[in-house]
């Protein structure tokens, strides 16, 4: 009978250690969405903003007058590239050729 209730207290114990491990976990998580929330939003911008900071920095390593001469490119292209499909999409939608019909010009007939 002792066995019985040694085998009960152990597993009760063991349960209760699962517990305070599962709190200190999504304790843990919960203070990561934290710090994620917290981060600067850093989507959608070119690389360069970490390393280019000043005019004279590009300047000397692309040999544009400006940072905004640098980023104009980026900007002009940005919302036409958010646009684009690649191809590996087309081969997974099953499209392989395009549905438009060609013209090709006729051949004169030969004499």
């Amino acid at each position: 009978m002792t066995a019985v209730v040694v085998d009960a207290n152990s597993s009760k114990n063991r349960q209760e250690s699962i517990e305070k491990e599962v709190e200190s976990v999504t304790a843990e998580i919960e203070s990561l969405k934290e710090q994620i929330r917290e981060l600067p939003n850093s989507k959608k911008q070119p690389a360069s903003v970490d390393i280019l900071k000043t005019h004279k920095q590009v300047n000397n390593l692309t040999g544009l007058p400006t940072k905004q001469a640098f980023d104009n490119p980026y900007n002009y292209i940005t919302p036409a590239a958010q646009k684009c499909r690649y191809w590996w999409e087309v081969i997974k939608e099953g499209i392989l050729r395009s549905k438009v019909k060609r013209k090709f010009a006729r051949k004169s007939p030969k004499h």
